[in-house]
């Protein structure tokens, strides 16, 4: 680890920028299992979501826990895996405890993976990874030429690459996003392809209605003082990793307890429906 650090301030000091990744293609039977137990894979993502983002990390650095608040902010800015772009935090040579402890010291709410038990080294390994921290943009759902930007002394060049996946292929369209020193960084680099996904108005919709209580450990109430719908209000429960859990569930009132006896303990996001608009809030399971 110290060798990557000094070779990462070596390079900021000659001011040499190179891709953190040197993968012209991306690996076969890419997969990781989350701290929740879900086995992902490019090819199980490809059908809902048009991008994959991967943070690369390791739980010591210090750079990585600055730089996954930052991821954390633009997976929420994007709508928490809910649109056309999936965020992915993997780690490098951690368990699942250690790698816990660092989502929730820091807060994160995106999934994440472990070095160990998540598979995570082995993916880090397959992607050939560099240094650390590393965040990579996946076109998950593209047919046709990878285009991956590659940074070299001074100035930039693209290279077009055919790679493909069974019958899909997918495309490395950000070897390394860097510099970041704020969510918009990482923000600014997916609208460069096309990423519009942002949900503008969720910080409106925050409040909408409230989950309570919350930690639940069996049991919740919905609560709201702003919506009303004659016809009842349908609700999906999601979890981090993006799955819908339960689906399309209608209650008649806001004060009908919902039963979650059976969920593991974790995060998950409930999303109501009313007048054909969509409200998403936190719950926490414990």
């Amino acid at each position: 680890m110290k060798r990557i650090l000094l070779f990462i301030a070596l390079m900021n000091i000659i001011g040499i920028t190179q891709a953190q990744t040197t993968l012209r293609m991306v690996p076969d039977s890419t997969f990781a299992i989350t701290l929740q137990q879900d086995t992902l894979s490019l090819d199980s993502l490809r059908a809902q979501y048009d991008f994959v983002v991967f943070e690369f990390f390791f739980a010591e650095s210090e750079l990585c826990k600055e730089t996954s608040t930052y991821v954390n902010q633009a997976f929420k800015d994007v709508g928490y895996n809910e649109n056309q772009v999936f965020f992915l935090s993997i780690n490098v040579g951690n368990d699942s405890i250690e790698c816990q402890h660092y989502q929730d010291t820091l807060g994160l709410e995106m999934p994440m993976a472990s070095g160990i038990q998540g598979n995570g080294s082995v993916v880090a390994d397959s992607f050939n990874i560099q240094s650390y921290p590393t965040i990579i943009l996946i076109g998950a759902n593209a047919i046709g030429e990878e285009i991956i930007s590659i940074d070299t002394i001074g100035e930039g060049e693209d290279m077009i690459i055919d790679t493909t996946y069974g019958e899909y292929t997918y495309n490395i369209y950000e070897q390394d996003i860097w510099p970041i020193d704020s969510s918009e960084d990482i923000l600014e680099a997916l609208n460069k392809h096309g990423i519009t996904g942002v949900n503008e108005d969720i910080a409106q919709k925050e409040n909408i209605f409230q989950v309570y209580p919350n930690p639940s450990n069996g049991f919740f109430y919905l609560k709201s003082d702003k919506l009303e719908s004659p016809q009842g209000f349908e609700y999906q429960i999601i979890d981090i990793s993006g799955k819908i859990i339960i689906e399309d569930k209608t209650i008649n009132a806001f004060e009908s307890p919902i039963h979650i006896e059976g969920l593991k303990t974790g995060m998950y996001f409930i999303r109501v429906r009313a007048n054909n608009s969509y409200y998403t809030q936190k719950l926490l399971v414990e």
